[in-house]
């Protein structure tokens, strides 16, 4: 759009009037030499353009629409060839708290100041901001400040058209006129000035609150879901937007045709038309990067949509989305492509709460890049002699392997997707939205920031595997209880955990900056540890284990607490790293009398016990048996010969060997037990008596 310059305008008349033999004398008016002398060592702003569409309100304000940012190229008078740097002012923003540090401005030649609006900006700004810019002019070399120029600007994109408008058979009584209002998402954003609905020129007043809602006051319009005829094979599915008006028209067979249109307070207003004398397009298809449908299903009762998840594509850090126009009407009919346009607008967010980011129209295909996060997309199609397709819906989450769940975060609110911005709040709702997904498994990192309370979690996880970790460190990010049950490999990285009930059999690993403040594993499940991890108490119940997966770096990486000390249990399972790192594992004492450890081959043993003697009350000399104390554990050797009997106090003992006894006293109390062992040498018998005291 071009603006008349006014000094162009006025420097012509001037030439045209003017003696050019007399022009410069004397005697020439004094104000006219001034002015040219001004004219031509001055920068000034003679005209500009915009790089979209404009248009006037009811009051001859010029709009622009906020779809997309808005370039205005301001053209200079600069004869000098001056360096300018130019700066500009909104003065109807001043108190209304509107952002403008994205505006740029900046001398782009010498003949060209270019100014840029953001589409952000201008969606702050709409339903009628007044946003005429003031421009300033400096030569910054003498400091001179040339003539400010200012133009008349408002931010105002016109009202969206209705959706989905469809006239239907009430019982062969009247007409009625269904549709669907705007998105929730597109009023709350820029079209909370919708001031009424206008139908077949009778207009009626329509309320849009802050958050998108609408209500229309007058009873020819209703919000619940009714059923009615449909007319000419074009039937309505209600939803959270739908909207019935009861016309009073009387019904009959022919044609009939309804304008609606949607006017706001500055009198911009669109119109759509519902008709049964001619076909509507179809709904314009979106497919993702497989070619499978992409479309949001609605439920009625809960009044929410589901997102549709897709992962992002491989090696890339986004996944795309096609739209593509109709090639049929509703009746099944071929339509061409001459003058068919699909329009479609792009939101960041959920259909209730989003940001706009793009919009355009096209005639064939059209790709759109999804990065991570939540995204609603609406299409539908327009063409000449055709009614107006419906709307397709897409609300799509895209999807990496990285799920965030934060103490400020919110399992109740649609605008949290588990991104860093809008985290969870719960590793409950995390896993539902993993194990909503249809993509194939794969690992997923679930970032826990700050603190969160714990849970019990014995859902199937639709991944091949999970790591927990903390967002920002194990110092600052902590989960306080976690019991889990999990078929895939769950591992702990930089995240404290205050305490860990794992149930699962050899598929938990504790890693580097993990720190669980005590563990219990059950049910024969084995716990990795590995790297810096450290745990301050591990409990092995029910021939529980611990793996050690790495090599650790800690002096005592873990502090363990057998739920029975039981001499030569196996504490530690076998690994590549069970030899040179079993000395790291300590073990929790259950008495004052013993001292537990752990050997080389992960057993738990008694390093120290109580004082035990053996006093050899008979030993026939036929026979030789030597004695050893190992701990708590008493062996007897026949050194030739047989043994043919064992019994402690009277009871017999099972042997361990022929030629071998041994005993373990770990449970006995202090006192005095009698061992007697009967032998056989040479077809003769011999006896062995020795007293055992524990003191």
């Amino acid at each position: 759009m071009k603006i008349v310059k006014p000094l162009s305008l006025l420097t012509a008349l001037l030439f045209s009037s003017c003696n050019f033999e007399t022009l410069f004398e004397p005697s020439f008016n004094e104000p006219v030499k001034e002015f040219f002398e001004t004219y031509t060592n001055t920068a000034a702003i003679e005209e500009y353009s915009l790089s979209v569409d404009s248009y006037k309100d009811i009051s001859g304000n010029l709009c622009i629409n906020s779809d997309k940012e808005c370039i205005v190229e301001l053209y200079l008078r600069n004869p000098q060839m001056y360096n300018i740097t130019p700066s500009v002012l909104f003065s109807s923003l001043e108190e209304s708290g509107i952002d403008i540090s994205e505006v740029t401005i900046a001398q782009t030649d010498k003949a060209t100041i270019t100014l840029t609006l953001p589409q952000s900006f201008l969606s702050d700004c709409d339903e009628g901001f007044n946003i005429s810019p003031t421009i300033s002019l400096v030569e910054p070399m003498s400091g001179r400040n040339f003539a400010d120029y200012s133009f008349n600007l408002y931010s105002n994109t016109k009202p969206p058209l209705v959706n989905n408008a469809t006239i239907l058979n009430d019982d062969n009584t009247t007409f009625v006129i269904a549709f669907d209002m705007p998105s929730q998402a597109e009023l709350a954003l820029r079209h909370k000035d919708l001031s009424q609905i206008i139908i077949n020129g009778k207009a009626f007043p329509l309320e849009i609150s802050d958050d998108g809602s609408f209500t229309f006051t007058d009873t020819a319009f209703s919000t619940t879901e009714k059923l009615y005829s449909e007319i000419g094979n074009k039937g309505f599915v209600y939803s959270d937007r739908s909207v019935y008006y009861t016309t009073g028209d009387a019904f009959s067979n022919g044609d009939k045709e309804y304008s609606i249109i949607l006017s706001d307070a500055a009198g911009l207003s669109t119109e759509t038309l519902a008709s049964t004398k001619i076909t509507k397009l179809n709904t314009p298809s979106v497919t993702n990067a497989a070619g499978n449908p992409v479309v949001s299903s609605y439920d009625s009762t809960t009044k929410e949509y589901t997102p549709k998840t897709l992962p992002m594509l491989s090696g890339k850090d986004y996944t795309t989305v096609t739209i593509t126009a109709p090639d049929q009407d509703n009746t099944g009919s071929k339509i061409d492509s001459k003058g068919l346009e699909v329009h479609y607008t792009l939101y960041y967010g959920t259909p209730t709460v989003a940001k706009l980011m793009k919009t355009g129209s096209f005639n064939s295909t059209e790709t759109l890049e999804l990065k991570v996060g939540s995204w609603y997309l609406e299409t539908y199609a327009t063409k000449t002699n055709y009614e107006k397709s419906s709307v397709t819906k897409s609300y799509i989450r895209v999807v990496d392997s990285y799920i965030f769940i934060g103490e400020n975060g919110n399992d109740e609110d649609d605008s949290a997707d588990g991104t860093e911005d809008t985290p969870y709040a719960s590793i409950k709702k995390a896993i539902s939205d993993i194990n909503s997904r249809t993509d194939s498994p794969v690992e997923f990192t679930l970032a826990i920031g700050g603190n969160i309370n714990g849970e019990e979690n014995t859902d199937t996880i639709n991944a091949t595997g999970l790591v927990i970790r903390g967002a920002t460190s194990a110092t600052k990010d902590k989960i306080n209880s976690l019991s889990f049950t999990s078929g895939i490999p769950v591992s702990f990285t930089a995240i404290t955990v205050g305490q860990l009930t794992v149930t699962s059999a050899n598929n938990f690993t504790i890693s580097d900056n993990a720190v669980i403040e005590k563990v219990t594993v059950q049910n024969g499940a084995s716990l990795g540890i590995e790297g810096s991890a450290q745990i301050t108490e591990a409990v092995l119940t029910g021939n529980a284990t611990l793996t050690i997966c790495g090599e650790l770096s800690g002096e005592t990486a873990v502090t363990l607490t057998p739920a029975s000390y039981t001499n030569g249990a196996k504490v530690l399972a076998d690994s590549d790293y069970l030899a040179d790192n079993y000395a790291k594992i300590a073990v929790k004492q259950n008495n004052e009398d013993t001292v537990w450890s752990i050997t080389s081959e992960g057993k738990l043993v008694e390093t120290a016990k109580r004082n035990i003697s053996i006093s050899v009350i008979t030993q026939e000399s036929d026979i030789k048996v030597s004695k050893t104390v190992s701990g708590s554990i008493l062996t007897f050797t026949l050194e030739e010969g047989q043994i043919t009997g064992c019994t402690l106090d009277g009871n017999s003992l099972t042997l361990a060997g022929d030629s071998l006894v041994s005993i373990d006293t770990s449970s006995w109390l202090k006192g005095i037990y009698d061992l007697y062992i009967e032998a056989a040498k040479d077809g003769e018998t011999y006896s062995y008596h020795a007293q055992i005291e524990i003191k």
